[in-house]
């Protein structure tokens, strides 16, 4: 029914997703990446095609995949 829902996940598992996936009904929309750098590269993929309203780089709890 939502197009953009398909090509959400396909621009993050083509920019090293190890899995894109949606949150229950939505609007969620998240990705998983073993990688800062394609995380990083999926993001401004993604808001230079408009695909989403909001968009949020994040990392893990413990610091991991941040930068110092």
């Amino acid at each position: 029914a939502y197009p953009v829902i398909s090509r959400l996940k396909a621009t993050m598992e083509e920019n090293g997703a190890a899995v894109a996936l949606m949150s229950g009904s939505g609007p969620t929309v998240f990705g998983i990446f073993t990688d800062d750098q394609n995380a990083k590269e999926a993001y401004e993929a993604m808001q230079e095609a408009g695909l989403a309203r909001q968009l949020f780089l994040t990392g893990f709890a413990d610091g991991r995949g941040r930068e110092e």
